[in-house]
Parts: structure tokens; C-alpha cells; sequence
């Protein structure tokens, strides 16, 4: 007898299969309030410049996020590399007024210059093992954002993750999940394996790619690109940033001037 084994798409319908969590939309709903709340303590929402404030979301999954941002006055563009996942956030906006793009934040975005409001990168950030990659997508963040619109960029804290390869299963129903992390301290990169045992017998295959950064790292890669990091958080409920936490969440805004000048220091606020 021959199993059906399938090769997924690392973050299209086979993610969701093997992760029915990240289609939570209370889930998103709190967590997208929670980055706001943290845009709020610093005092980043106060100068919305539009009528019809826009809001740029990248890796936007299905799109978990859309009803609290829509609610807070927000013209929301979702950019996701995945058209299922895409068609899933479309499917389950119910009629908000959304839009969506397919297009890949690593590489230039072809929206113009200076025209959103607000940004959100909670889970596009580190998902490639190129640093060329995330390069860009900071460089789209500081072109497309005015200057001085704020944004929330979430990612793993390498300080915590690089330490730990294991092996973790579990069952989800009648189906098994395998995760075999494998940590390159060195070259700061990972890789996990993850096999889905399905209830018909199938095996579904995906493979994560990660560079997982520091905190240390990454405030000068922002500041290069004229981002200002006035805070870092280890999670969105706002909590104090040490080694041990889990993510590096990173609050701010785009601090160049329509000249490209940006005169950043490099002091930030470890909350």
C-alpha cells in the first residue's frame, strides 16, 4: 500500500491545513487591537492625514485583521503572496470593503509613494533566509508610508528561538501534527519540517524557512531605511522585551522627510 504524500505550499492552503489556529479570527481581531493600543501609548494615531486613512498590512494571511481596522476609520489593502489565502480573507470579510493584493513584500510594491497611513507586518517579517529580503520589504515600508505614519512589525527573537531545535507531536483531532526545528545558530537561519498525518491516511509536507534576527540587528536595519523605533515589546499584550521572549515586537514610524533625510539616532525604549 502507497501513502499519498503531498508536498504543500509553505504558507498557502497547506499551512492552513496543518495550522487551522492562524484562520482564528478572534484570534486576529485581539491581537490587530492590541497593536493598535500599542501605536496609541506612544501617541502615533494622533495625525492621520487623510479623510479615508489607509492601512497597508503585509502578509495579511486571511485576513483575521480587517474588521477592527475597517471599524477604526481605516481603508485597509491586505498584500499576501498566497492567492488561496487571499481568496479565504476575501471569502470571510463578509462584504467589509477590503482590497486585497498578490504580491510578494520582498520584493518593491507598486502602490506609490507615500500612500498609506498606517502599516502592520505581523508574520511577514523573517519568513526567508535572504537578508536581501527583508531589506526590501523595510524599504517598502519606508517608501509607501508619509512621513510620520506609524507602524507594528512583529518577528521571532532570534536570542530566544536559535537556542532551542526540538521535535514536538500532537494530535489535533484525528489527525497528527510533526514539527522538527532545526536551529543554525551560526548563520542566525532555521529550518522546520512539519508533517500532518490526515485523518485519510494522506501525509502532508511543509518546510519553513526562517532568519531570525536580534533586536540588536534590527534597529539599525530600520534606521537605514529611515523607520524610528520608539519602543520594542517581546509580545503584542505589550509585555517587557528580554532574551527570553518569545517575539520582538518593534513600534514606530517613518521618519524621512519628503527630502529622504531622516536624522535618526539610534537610542530606543526597551519597554
Amino acid at each position: 500500500m502507497t501513502m499519498d504524500v503531498r508536498v504543500g505550499s509553505p504558507y498557502g492552503s497547506g499551512y492552513i491545513e496543518a495550522f487551522p489556529e492562524a484562520i482564528d479570527k478572534q484570534r486576529g481581531l485581539e491581537l490587530t487591537r492590541k497593536a493598535l493600543a500599542l501605536m496609541r501609548v506612544h501617541n502615533l494615531l494622533d495625525g492621520k492625514s487623510a479623510s479615508i486613512p489607509r492601512a497597508l498590512v503585509l502578509g495579511a494571511g486571511p485576513g483575521t485583521h480587517d474588521e477592527v481596522l475597517v471599524q477604526e476609520g481605516y481603508r485597509v489593502v491586505n498584500v499576501d503572496i498566497e492567492p488561496f489565502v487571499a481568496w479565504l480573507g476575501k471569502r470571510n470579510t463578509g462584504g467589509i470593503p477590503v482590497d486585497w493584493v498578490i504580491a510578494d513584500a520582498y520584493r518593491p510594491l507598486g502602490f506609490a509613494p507615500e500612500s498609506f497611513d498606517m502599516a502592520l507586518c505581523l508574520s511577514a517579517f523573517g519568513l526567508s533566509w535572504s537578508d536581501d529580503d527583508h531589506i526590501n520589504l523595510l524599504r517598502n515600508l519606508s517608501r509607501l508610508l508619509r512621513p510620520g505614519s506609524p507602524f507594528v512589525l512583529e518577528t521571532a527573537n532570534g536570542e530566544f528561538w536559535l537556542q532551542r531545535s526540538d521535535a514536538q507531536v500532537e494530535r489535533m483531532g484525528q489527525e497528527i501534527r510533526a514539527i522538527l526545528r532545526v536551529r543554525v545558530p551560526q548563520f542566525r537561519r532555521g529550518l522546520d519540517l512539519v508533517a500532518l498525518a490526515k485523518h485519510d491516511g494522506s501525509l502532508l509536507i511543509l518546510e519553513h524557512h526562517t532568519r531570525y534576527y536580534t533586536v540588536d540587528e534590527l534597529i539599525p536595519l530600520l534606521n537605514r531605511e529611515g523607520l524610528r523605533v520608539v519602543a520594542v515589546y517581546g509580545d503584542l499584550e505589550g509585555s517587557g522585551f528580554h532574551a527570553e521572549s518569545r517575539s520582538i515586537v518593534l513600534v514606530g514610524y517613518n521618519a524621512r522627510d519628503r527630502t529622504g533625510y531622516h536624522g535618526l539616532g539610534i537610542g530606543v525604549c526597551r519597554s
